[in-house]
């Protein structure tokens, strides 16, 4: 292999332009369309080359040299990220139907970038955006921990804090009402186990294989149900990636949303993203007198006709699905080919038991759907 000799000015102007087109770099900027209107999207020199995840969508993108524009084919458009290779700058973004876009606001149909002076100084913006969204996590999460502590003066400070920074929060507004009911009454009573508290090791259930054997010795608890139904259309192997299963099940809960039969309660406590994934956090809490025995797992899309589209799941975590018993938790992680979800939609999981005695049902709006997709792409 041959290695050519470099002077250091020309070494320096190598690195000088290297970090300069990291400067310039837009990662991970959420773009909306719609069918009614072109929006536009210009950069400072020609486009090199694009491609879109999945590479085949329902939006469509019309090259215009140094940028492109971008409508939406239905009202059902998926969402997608796009790549964008351009003046050795590479940029990615999100791209999601919106019904109700303002015309009249130039910042929502004609994104520029045509300068390099006007893209460094979006970028710089969004990095100071993410900093503060950094320092935000923080705060709710310390007063998460002081609310857990009992500490609600504490708490409440947090909170109101985080709500100057993001004040449409609806998690952190419902944090601050709960602490704030709890500072006001005087915690003269011991506050009871939330439904949606994480369940620990200790607390998990702790049947051994034997005994399992012994109380149901018509069940395989080794193997999923034989009528849970799993996407095989995707080649994906679960065991791969069960080093990140934990990792997105110690993440500090942002959602509450519920559902209960037969004193069984199922939580959603988080929904995580990757390219090509979803990851859906479920709490399941057994207070009904008898085992739980975790069964099969759906997931719909209800469109805004009320039509239903199910989406088979690539894979459950823990493959060895928990029997919980009474008064005891667990928690499983369902992980799904990613999905476009309009603010009106509504994302269904369903759970039943073994035994078929227990059925729940839990609706996530499409709206709280999308404020965890940005979340996590702001990241």
């Amino acid at each position: 292999m041959l290695f050519r000799k470099f002077s250091f000015p020309i070494l320096l102007c190598l690195v000088l332009l290297c970090h300069t087109a990291g400067s310039q770099s837009i990662k991970g900027d959420t773009i909306y369309v719609n069918t009614e209107v072109e929006v536009a999207v210009r950069f400072p020199e020609l486009l090199e080359n694009y491609y879109t995840i999945p590479n085949k969508s329902d939006i469509n993108i019309k090259s215009l040299g140094n940028g492109f524009t971008l409508t939406a084919k239905n009202k059902f458009a998926r969402a997608i990220t796009l790549f964008v290779i351009e003046g050795s700058r590479n940029h990615h973004f999100f791209l999601l139907f919106k019904k109700d876009i303002n015309y009249y606001t130039l910042g929502e149909i004609d994104y520029d970038f045509s300068t390099t002076k006007k893209l460094e100084a979006h970028v710089k913006q969004k990095i100071a955006e993410r900093e503060a969204m950094g320092n935000y996590t923080d705060i709710i999460t310390k007063a998460k921990a002081s609310l857990d502590a009992k500490n609600y003066s504490e708490a409440v400070e947090g909170y109101k804090k985080a709500l100057t920074l993001m004040p449409n929060d609806g998690y952190v507004q419902k944090q601050l009402d709960k602490a704030t009911k709890l500072l006001n009454s005087g915690n003269k009573k011991k506050d009871k186990q939330s439904k949606t508290d994480i369940p620990t090791e200790k607390n998990r259930a702790d049947y051994t294989a034997d005994d399992l054997k012994k109380y149901y010795p018509g069940i395989d608890f080794s193997k999923p149900p034989a009528e849970q139904k799993f996407d095989l259309m995707d080649a994906y192997d679960g065991n791969k990636e069960s080093k990140y299963y934990p990792q997105v099940m110690q993440k500090e809960p942002r959602l509450d949303i519920s559902a209960k039969d037969h004193h069984v309660t199922l939580t959603c406590l988080g929904i995580s993203f990757s390219e090509k994934r979803i990851y859906v956090d479920l709490a399941i809490n057994n207070d009904s007198k008898s085992d739980f025995l975790t069964g099969v797992v759906k997931l719909f899309l209800k469109e805004v006709t009320g039509k239903l589209i199910e989406y088979y799941p690539l894979y459950i975590y823990p493959p060895n699905l928990p029997v919980i018993q009474p008064g005891k938790g667990s928690r499983i992680l369902v992980i799904c080919k990613a999905m476009g979800v309009d603010d009106k939609e509504k994302l269904l999981i369903n759970l039943t038991d073994r035994l078929n005695k227990v059925e729940l049902k839990l609706a996530i709006n499409g709206s709280t759907y999308n404020e965890e997709y940005l979340r996590a792409g702001s990241k």
